[in-house]
């Protein structure tokens, strides 16, 4: 009897070595890409709505520098109206675990901005082709939710001009 439980015991511990041994590659993380934002002034007119369709979002990895797409759908959204006590979720999937060197928001070009109660369109420079570009390394640890929040700064961001309107970079 005594031997039973002590091979009892034995099995159960060689199974739980097992089981915490699984190899790292076939673990999945957990990645949330989430967006915010408030509102501001430009040209000392106030900046009521900024408009975006984000069509779709990427991410590389470093290693072979695969594109992998965390959101393929259209997401409308005013940004302004977002903000990071109740951010808009843009993505929650599953991603190998790693490191990763970019994220890409692929824009529509109907973007638009309503300064004063006028609505204008704005300029997306390779919004629509290859994607803002967010540059940076991070590391997506394994068996963890990750979580990217995007705090868009549309003073930096959001610049007119005169002959060319609006533009996003």
């Amino acid at each position: 009897m005594i031997i039973v439980s002590i091979i009892k015991y034995c099995m159960l511990f060689i199974l739980f070595l097992l089981m915490s041994c699984t190899p790292k590659s076939n673990q999945k993380t957990m990645l949330q890409v989430t967006f915010h934002d408030a509102p501001f002034k430009s040209q000392g007119k106030t900046v009521e709505a900024l408009n975006i369709t984000v069509k779709r979002m990427d991410i590389i990895r470093s290693s072979d520098k695969e594109l992998i797409t965390l959101l393929d759908e259209e997401r409308k959204m005013d940004i302004l109206k977002i903000d990071e006590n109740n951010p808009v979720v843009l993505s929650n999937v599953s991603v190998q675990p790693g490191n990763y060197e970019q994220l890409r928001l692929v824009l529509s070009n109907d973007s638009t901005i309503v300064v004063d109660g006028d609505t204008f369109p704005i300029t997306i420079p390779s919004g629509e082709q290859t994607g803002i570009k967010l540059d940076g390394t991070f590391t997506i640890p394994p068996n963890k939710l990750f979580q990217i929040d995007l705090d868009f700064n549309p003073n930096k961001s959001v610049i007119f001009t005169k002959g060319n309107g609006y533009k996003l970079k």
